[in-house]
């Protein structure tokens, strides 16, 4: 039975060299590199970097409910592979979760580039990881092997092993992850979105009026906004934040009409981005000083008609 040599040596930042002689996939990595037809006494270095916001995974959950948090992490990697004239080399990454001292790449849009080529990954759909198609013709559910032939300057992608067939990836090409893996539109309820910012808030007509901005419509992915509110009296600090309103996404404003005190000085708000299955961090937090009573409105408070 041929044996399999393998030798994996990870970069981040500051190149380490590595080898894995092809035939076996490794355990733990879900995108292989190769380099073919290189000079032996050289290395092919990838650069894997981060064209759009990186989101991670929640390690608490699994299956398609798993909640995908936002992360400055895996935004750039750089490893080399060894050359080789007779044969091809590889090394993995690990997505998502690494458990072997692997470098991982995560949710989101990545430039791929050797020396002057590149193609782009798309891994923005939080179902992947675990498409349920074991066996089936687009092959494993994580895994992916890309090589980069020096001779005709082109990558390949392969999404069942390291044998034949290999897909031809023109230069500049989008290699979407759902495409690839034949699952239709991706899916997104699952990313955590940016959370508001420069929230304030002033008086119109008497009530608290609220604006905030958006963080990257261009990157970001959301349905819509909550709106939390703390009313105190006199120094105290705010504590107990009720949600009061949610608006949908095109929605950066609120005015907030249902509001009756009679004593109650202080109102505090803030707001959270929603997306279907997860919100954002809260905005940073603003508060108005009403100097006289908000009447002539019907509010209840603990069954009591506030007036």
């Amino acid at each position: 039975m041929k044996k399999i040599l393998l030798f994996f040596i990870f970069i981040f930042i500051i190149q380490i060299n590595s080898q894995l002689i092809l035939g076996q996939r490794g355990y733990s990595c879900e995108m292989y590199l190769f380099s073919s037809n290189g000079d032996s006494s050289g290395y092919t270095d990838f650069i894997l970097e981060a064209e759009s916001q990186i989101w991670n995974s929640c390690s608490s959950c699994g299956g398609h409910d798993h909640l995908c948090t936002l992360t400055n992490d895996f935004r750039y990697i750089l490893f080399a592979s060894e050359n080789s004239k007779n044969g091809q080399y590889a090394l993995g990454l690990d997505f998502v979760t690494d458990t072997t001292g692997h470098q991982v790449f995560a949710y989101g849009k990545y430039k791929l580039t050797v020396e002057n080529w590149y193609i782009y990954l798309d891994f923005r759909d939080n179902r992947y990881g675990y498409y349920d198609h074991y066996g089936s013709p687009v092959g494993h559910a994580v895994d992916i092997w890309i090589m980069f032939d020096h001779l005709s300057r082109k990558f390949y992608i392969n999404s069942v092993g390291y044998q034949p067939p290999w897909t031809l990836v023109p230069n500049g090409t989008v290699v979407n992850i759902w495409e690839l893996k034949e699952m239709g539109n991706p899916s997104t309820t699952n990313f955590e979105p940016y959370a508001p910012e420069n929230l304030s808030v002033s008086l119109s007509n008497g009530k608290p009026s609220l604006n905030w901005e958006h963080h990257s419509p261009a990157e970001d992915y959301w349905i819509g906004y909550k709106i939390y509110r703390c009313i105190t009296i006199d120094n105290e600090q705010p504590s107990n934040y009720e949600e009061i309103a949610e608006v949908g996404k095109n929605t950066t404003s609120y005015l907030d009409n249902n509001l009756c005190f009679a004593n109650w000085k202080n109102i505090h708000y803030k707001v959270k981005t929603i997306n279907t299955n997860e919100d954002s961090e809260y905005s940073n937090t603003v508060q108005i000083n009403l100097t006289e009573e908000i009447i002539n409105c019907n509010l209840m408070l603990n069954n009591d008609l506030i007036v």
